[in-house]
């Protein structure tokens, strides 16, 4: 999403909980050096993954994640791409590569 774009806000419904943003401009998170910094300094060991495209930055942000060391987990209805049958390749992609997948419900469930 280009900045500033209608695409490029935050859901409404989403809580914000800190001023803690970090733009990139490729796919993949890890290409903003802050970002990993932002996760060390935390002690961050676990990321949960939520995004708009399955396929190009939420695929790499994840890969670059697991190569790190990171565990990943990704919320299956809380990501998509052009259909569905393209969406669950990509989904049972992300399990065989070491990602937790799991749905929304749970994971409120979990941590509730």
């Amino acid at each position: 999403m280009r900045k500033g774009s209608t695409g490029s806000k935050l859901d409404p419904r989403i809580k914000v909980v800190s001023d803690n943003f970090f733009v990139k401009n490729v796919m993949d998170a890890f290409s903003n050096k802050e970002f990993e910094k932002f996760l060390c300094s935390k002690k961050v060991n676990h990321i949960i993954f939520t995004g708009v495209d399955a396929r190009a930055c939420v695929d790499r942000t994840l890969k670059a994640a697991l190569n790190r060391g990171y565990k990943a987990t990704v919320i299956n209805d809380a990501i998509a791409t052009k259909d569905d049958a393209r969406l669950m390749k990509k989904i049972r992609e992300f399990k065989e590569i070491g990602a937790t997948i799991t749905t929304t419900e749970k994971l409120l469930a979990q941590y509730l």
